[in-house]
């Protein structure tokens, strides 16, 4: 969740492609209640576009750290500069993780899920993000997988990028997304399917955060030279026509094509528009410039935590209903436990800044 104080940074058309990708992950996890998946065929590509997204920014922020100790002519100490970046990233997600995580819990029990002590005790590495380093623990948002693989990723190559900015943007950047993508295509037939395939050493979903988060930082030099471009009207056009045409493709494919080896085209889709819609040189960025847009990064985030609950719980609940109408119902529920966990953590923060006014700490 970001804060509101980075609005003036912000991309907001990210914002709001966040919140549209996050309802096509919804719309997968509707699988749960058909038993199969009938909507959404390849749905769970969207998330390539949040590793895209992370891996942009960890390298706009590395090259940040990179230029600021050029102009002071200091040398980075990029263990400390790891760690500081790390716990920012994570802290940033914190809260609404842990807020999620006690009421899904608790929805859970409401509706049979009777264990409520042990389940609350093995949701620690759930809040830890530490899936994909094989722990086991009560996942109850179903999606923390991906948290864990993009902390991992970013743990790796944040301090590769501050050693070797250039050749980690030009040579071990693309070596992994190559290399690694390809592994994963040619192993299972997909790219996005397998998250949970544990090889005896490790998670294909961690695999898979590393690879596309490396190319993220890619898009973050291609879009960082586009932006330097002085773009003619003709050329503005073309950038977003490519950019909305690429979201489409691969929006219509993840719609209606299953899983296959094309899996890996739609990526480059991916990072083509990603690229674009960051060196804010289409006309979409100045389609969303109110700053309202912003919201939709923090809704897009609680949504990622609640959905899963509710998909489980509908497959077992309201069977003398039709799966549709169970689905409808589970997005509705979403919807609202979204809303519910944001006004709880809006009241925690408003709590916690009283506190801290009035407790002073002594180190």
């Amino acid at each position: 969740m970001e804060k509101p104080a980075d609005n003036k940074q912000r991309n907001y058309v990210i914002d709001f492609l966040k919140l549209f990708f996050m309802f096509i992950v919804v719309g997968v996890h509707s699988e749960y209640i058909f038993e199969k998946r009938l909507y959404f065929l390849n749905g769970a590509l969207a998330v390539e576009f949040f590793f895209l997204i992370s891996g942009y920014l960890m390298a706009k922020s590395a090259d940040k750290i990179i230029q600021a100790s050029e102009q002071a002519k200091k040398k980075i100490n990029i263990g400390k500069e790891t760690v500081k970046f790390m716990f920012h990233k994570y802290s940033c997600i914190f809260l609404p993780l842990l807020v999620s995580i006690i009421v899904c819990v608790l929805i859970r029990f409401f509706f049979g899920d009777l264990d409520l002590v042990n389940n609350a005790i093995n949701s620690v590495w759930e809040l830890l993000c530490g899936q994909m380093y094989g722990f086991t623990a009560y996942y109850s948002t179903g999606v923390e997988w991906y948290l864990s693989a993009m902390f991992a990723a970013m743990w790796i190559l944040f301090p590769l990028y501050l050693k070797k900015r250039d050749t980690f943007s030009y040579v071990i950047a693309p070596l992994l997304a190559l290399f690694i993508l390809g592994w994963i295509s040619l192993t299972y037939g997909n790219l996005a399917e397998q998250a949970g395939a544990w090889s005896g050493f490790y998670y294909e979903g961690m695999l898979r955060g590393i690879a596309e988060v490396a190319a993220g930082a890619i898009c973050y030099e291609i879009a960082k030279k586009m932006s330097k471009i002085k773009w003619t009207k003709l050329g503005h056009i073309v950038l977003t026509s490519a950019e909305i045409l690429c979201y489409a493709l691969s929006t219509l494919y993840m719609l209606f094509h299953a899983p296959s080896s094309q899996d890996t085209i739609i990526f480059l889709l991916l990072m083509i528009a990603v690229s674009i819609t960051f060196s804010e040189q289409s006309y979409t960025f100045k389609l969303f410039k109110n700053p309202k847009w912003s919201y939709c990064a923090s809704f897009s985030c609680v949504l990622l935590f609640c959905n899963f609950t509710w998909a489980v719980i509908m497959k077992n609940k309201m069977i003398y209903r039709a799966p549709k109408e169970r689905v409808l119902v589970y997005v509705a529920l979403s919807l609202a436990t979204t809303v519910f966990v944001l006004l709880l953590i809006k009241i925690i923060q408003k709590i916690a800044i009283k506190l801290k006014g009035k407790v002073k700490l002594t180190y």
